[in-house]
């Protein structure tokens, strides 16, 4: 454990704290953020970078601070913010601007999380993109509560209703 963090502190002062991601380093970022012990300290360092794809491993980390999670939601990338909706330590807050993205594909990953509160889910399983709506009924759906599984019967009996009619 000593020599890891002797590694990362190596690493650290050899690229400083305004580093910019070579292509030389950047495996070794990769290796230290996909470790499950590294410290927030050293994941909020990686984390200034403009290497996306690093960034969406550092949302995903269990060590990130919600600081860093609010952060890396606001970030251009959907697939960064996509990244921060998987997070253990997503607060509320951060689930509630996540909601609202632009970028189905955000919405779509939030969705799938069954650590989201009722209201969330509830109100991804209302998204204008049937794709996040339907994911969000599954979500809801293998949580088995009742609620959940009555509200989708009902929709897909209403469904099936409107094509009925249709013909």
């Amino acid at each position: 454990m000593q020599k890891r963090d002797e590694l990362l502190e190596v690493f650290l002062m050899t690229f400083g704290v305004n580093y910019s991601m070579s292509t030389k380093c950047l495996p070794l970022a990769f290796c230290i953020a996909s470790d499950p012990n590294t410290p927030a300290e050293i994941l909020e360092h990686l984390a200034r970078t403009d290497n996306t794809r690093l960034l969406e491993k550092i949302a995903e980390h269990p060590n990130v601070k919600p600081f860093l999670l609010e952060i890396l939601a606001s970030h251009t990338s959907p697939d960064v913010r996509a990244a921060v909706s998987e997070n253990p330590n997503v607060t509320e807050d951060i689930v509630a601007t996540l909601c609202q993205d632009d970028h189905p594909d955000v919405r779509f990953r939030l969705a799938e999380n069954p650590n989201l509160s009722l209201d969330a889910l509830n109100e991804l399983a209302e998204d204008s993109n049937p794709y996040v709506a339907h994911r969000a009924r599954l979500t809801l759906m293998k949580m088995e509560r009742p609620e959940s599984l009555l509200k989708n019967i009902m929709h897909l009996v209403s469904a099936r209703f409107a094509a009925y009619k249709a013909v």
